[in-house]
């Protein structure tokens, strides 16, 4: 079944930083990563399931909901 439904994975993190009003720099220390890789991941439509999780556990925030009812 295809669904032509499409999150974009990057846009809703860097809206939940911005309602969170913390920066990318913030997230990119506590996943111990680049600010430049950060930066990348936020600029994708999807991204590693493990990774995902891990930006949820640091933002307190289940993004896997989103893709509950697609």
């Amino acid at each position: 079944m295809h669904n032509d439904i499409e999150i974009h994975i990057g846009e809703e993190i860097r809206q939940e930083l911005h309602k969170q009003e913390r920066s990318q720099a913030w997230l990119a220390r506590n996943l111990k990563i680049s600010p430049s890789t950060l930066s990348d991941i936020l600029q994708k439509t999807s991204i590693d399931v493990a990774l995902l999780h891990k930006i949820g556990k640091a933002l307190n925030r289940d993004f896997f909901k989103l893709y509950q009812d697609l």
